[in-house]
Formats: C-alpha cells, structure tokens, sequence
C-alpha cells in the first residue's frame, strides 16, 4: 500500500489532490469540486454515472444501438436514441412520420398527457413551423389566451378558428360538410341545447340600428324550434323583419300574412 500524506500532484496538473479540501482535480491544480475534471470523460459501454445509491443513473452504449438511457428509481424513464429521438417512458419510437418525440404511459387505467403551464395573463402555444424568420416560424399554430380565455387554431400564419370564453366558434373562412356516399345523414347538423328559444342555424349581416320583433336590423337568418306546437320551427328574415316562416302545428306565413294551413295528417291528393 502507498500512504500519502498531504497534497499530491503528477505532472504539473495530470493530477493533483488538495488533501486539505478532500478534493481530487484531473487536468487541474484547483478543483473545485470533490472530483473536478478539466476535459473530457469517458466511460466504457455500457457504464453509468449513478447517483446516491444507484437508483438514479445514467447509461452510455456505443456501437450499433447509441444511446443515451436516463434511470430513476432503478428503472428506464428517459432515453435518446442514435437518432436523436427523445422517447418518454418508451423504448419504441412513434410512426416515423412523427417521431422526434414519443411520449408513453400504457399502465392500465392510466391517464397521460402535457401540460402548458402560463400566467394567468399570458399564453400558451404550440407552434409548426417550416422556417427560421417571419410567418415561416410559425405558419400554423394552436394557442391559448388566458387573458381571454379564448382557444385559436391557424393555418398559413392566420387565425383560421377561434373558440371564446363562451364556447362560441368564430371562422375565418368557409365551412364545408362533404358527407360520405349514399348516406341518409348528409351535409352539416347543428343541434342547440333545447329550450322555448333553442336556434340551430342563423347567418348575420352588418348590425344596424332598429331591430323589428326583437331581432337585429340587418340580419338574416334560419330558425329552428319545435319545442311548442304554436312556435316556429323555420322562418328567415331579412333586415329585421320575419319574411317566411312555418310553425310546428303547419301554418305557413310571409310578410303578407298566411299562405296555407298544412294539415298534419297524411295527405293523398295533392294541395
């Protein structure tokens, strides 16, 4: 055995021991750490650098498979691939059309998700982009305003839908229902919550002053309500005034008054 008594260094600072502080440097005479290695460390494959009792590691492998593998309570929660790809409590990657990042919990009954945490007056955001300066950064994006409270989805750089506090749904373009062949429930279906006042569809132009039986002036819209015989259940109008409109028990109206009484027994001749 050799005993040493006191600092000791080998060539200059290859390696030095500062016995006062109990501390050892590698590549210096100063170390500031218990071990302080000034340059590159390398660990053989396989190896890990562990932490208290091991049950926290890092491991290194080198050859075909090259990977980064992070440990926690003695078990693989993190690891990086040889190509780069950050996989979370997974050792497989997703469809390689979206694999940089694979996030995994299939534990039975287990939940699993992100959070974005924001202030309470900032946002949070995910944003896809295809450049590095202008709209290129962030051509579309999915974002939450918590001033607002408000959801925004976007598309080539402009907001394309935006969902308000109020769960109300603003587009910025047109809506398109393409149903598949032959089926019996074609186009689009809007169904409101109920209600003596419920409407399912109404399309608004310029608000203007003077509205006419409650409505906006400058409107045009589609009622449906089949809550009571006597109610409406479609009607348009224009500028404020009921122009059409059928009510649940038949009775067909214009501005002009009743066109026709529609039965609603079964009819066998024409009107």
């Amino acid at each position: 055995s050799l005993g040493i008594s006191g600092d000791l260094t080998v060539d200059t600072n290859t390696l030095h021991v500062d016995a006062t502080n109990n501390k050892v440097g590698i590549g210096t005479t100063s170390p500031g750490q218990a071990l302080d290695v000034a340059g590159s460390l390398q660990l053989g494959n396989g190896n890990a650098v562990g932490f208290g009792d091991q049950s926290a590691r890092i491991i290194g492998e080198s050859g075909g498979s090259g990977l980064l593998k992070f440990e926690v309570n003695s078990a693989e929660r993190m690891r990086i691939d040889s190509s780069g790809r950050l996989l979370l409590g997974t050792t497989t990657e997703g469809h390689a059309s979206a694999d940089e990042l694979t996030i995994s919990n299939t534990v039975s009954g287990a939940d699993m998700g992100i959070t974005l945490r924001s202030a309470t007056n900032g946002q949070g955001a995910i944003y896809f982009s295809d450049g590095t300066s202008g709209d290129d950064e962030y051509r579309g994006w999915v974002n939450y305003n918590h001033t607002s409270n408000a959801l925004s989805f976007a598309s080539d750089a402009t907001t394309a839908l935006t969902l308000d506090s109020s769960q109300n749904a603003t587009f910025a373009g047109t809506i398109t229902a393409t149903p598949a062949a032959n089926s019996t429930n074609s186009g689009l279906t809007i169904t409101p919550s109920g209600g003596t006042t419920a409407s399912f569809f109404k399309v608004l132009g310029n608000a203007s002053s003077g509205g006419a039986s409650g409505r906006n002036g400058g409107a045009t819209f589609i009622d449906a309500n089949y809550f009571a015989a006597s109610s409406t259940i479609f009607s348009v109008a224009g500028r404020g005034t009921t122009v059409f409109s059928i009510t649940g028990e038949g009775t067909v109206s214009d501005s002009k008054g009743n066109l026709r009484n529609i039965p609603q027994n079964a009819q066998t001749s024409a009107y």
